[in-house]
């Protein structure tokens, strides 16, 4: 297991995140299958999702809770700032 991440050796390599609102993808007041997700998501291009975007929220794929997205800067810095922005415990 490494020690830390490859892209900011300040942050464990491993571990879990302590429970936050921030880290809350569904939009609130909505099921836990509409997701309030910032613009750089409308462009990606995500495994088992056509046209996701409905009213102002991600609509997720029944089929899981796991999808693969397509190289996508602007995504890959949002997850990377919810992990720097977050506590882990390890």
């Amino acid at each position: 297991m490494r020690q830390q991440l490859s892209w900011s050796e300040s942050l464990p390599g491993a571990g879990r995140f302590i429970f936050s609102d921030r880290l809350v993808l569904t939009k609130r007041g909505y099921s836990k299958s509409k997701w309030a997700l910032p613009d750089c998501f409308k462009e990606a291009k995500i495994s088992y999702h056509k046209k996701p975007w409905k009213d102002g929220y991600f609509k997720s794929a029944g089929r899981g809770q796991e999808f693969v997205i397509m190289d996508n800067n602007g995504v890959e810095e949002w997850a990377r700032n919810k992990i720097k922005e977050s506590q882990i415990d390890r």
